[in-house]
């Protein structure tokens, strides 16, 4: 008994160095959770995306747009908002064979579309075109279509080879047309250098633009080559470029208040159709980024 008593003696105070020890070596290392933590990383910012690009360059923006605006001036706003023609099959006379009544009657839709009395137009066909070389020696001209003034009415002449697509012919109509609106009706003179790209720029603006758009670039082959096409030949369309054309039907999109990419878009080829809809998400942007209450960022204002 006496040597439990000892023993337990010993072992109490030992006992007790031990733990003290224990706290001032915790104490030492710190809390073990704070060890155990990895350094939090720092937190990066999200980058946010770039704007918006415009899909062709400054200086057609500057054209485009300005030239939009005086067409407001000339047509007025209502002209622009009324139903996009669109090249469905009801849009066509049936049959289409291209014979002489099935293109007049194709040019009268057009006419009704643009807003021209049939009555007025005198109708001429041509087989075959004349080219004309250009400086390249490698690309050529076609006259697909003429223009006449003559007393009050207006003679277009149209290729009629080209009634093997009906929806190329249509736009080709609407150039002539195009011109029937401005030279026919005194708003420009030929003496304007650009007036034949603000011809085609009319075809957007009277509810052609999609026809345009679409004839701007294509692989129709024409003539005796249309059994033995070359290859890599590629025909282009009227005096504005695809992306022009296609810039152009989004500037219209913002004078129709259409800040999204329309149900008539699905008409448009792949190529005018992706423009169209980064050049309306710029619109967008551009105008959502300015207080100005201008409708174009290069150009002023309108009045509705």
């Amino acid at each position: 008994m006496i040597y439990l008593l000892a023993f337990l003696g010993l072992m109490v105070p030992l006992a007790a160095c031990l733990g003290y020890a224990a706290m001032h070596d915790s104490e030492r290392r710190g809390p073990r959770t704070a060890s155990a933590a990895a350094p939090a990383a720092p937190r990066r910012r999200p980058v946010a995306p770039a704007p918006p690009a415009c899909p062709v360059s400054r200086e057609r923006q500057v054209w485009i747009e300005s030239s939009m605006l005086w067409l407001v001036k000339q047509f007025g706003l209502d002209t622009v908002r009324r139903p996009v023609a669109l090249p469905t099959p009801d849009f066509f006379p049936v049959p289409f064979c291209g014979e002489r009544r099935e293109i007049r009657a194709l040019l009268t839709r057009v006419c009704k579309v643009m807003q021209v009395d049939p009555l007025f137009i005198w109708m001429r066909l041509f087989d075959g075109p004349d080219t004309e070389e250009l400086s390249s020696g490698e690309a050529r001209r076609f006259a697909v279509g003429l223009y006449l003034r003559a007393w009050d009415f207006s003679v277009i002449s149209l290729d009629r080879m080209d009634a093997a697509a009906p929806a190329v012919l249509a736009a080709t109509i609407a150039h002539e047309l195009g011109h029937v609106r401005l030279l026919g009706e005194d708003r420009i003179t030929t003496a304007r250098k650009d007036h034949e790209q603000l011809t085609d720029l009319a075809t957007v603006y009277l509810g052609m633009g999609v026809f345009t758009a679409n004839a701007a670039l294509t692989s129709h082959h024409r003539g005796p080559a249309a059994d033995r096409p070359e290859p890599g030949w590629i025909m282009t369309h009227g005096y504005l470029s695809q992306s022009d054309l296609a810039y152009a039907l989004a500037c219209c999109c913002r004078l129709r208040g259409e800040n999204r990419e329309p149900a008539w878009a699905e008409q448009l080829k792949p190529a005018p159709r992706r423009t169209l809809v980064q050049g309306l998400a710029y619109l967008t942007h551009a105008a959502e980024a300015d207080d100005t209450g201008k409708v174009f960022p290069t150009a002023g204002h309108y009045r509705r």
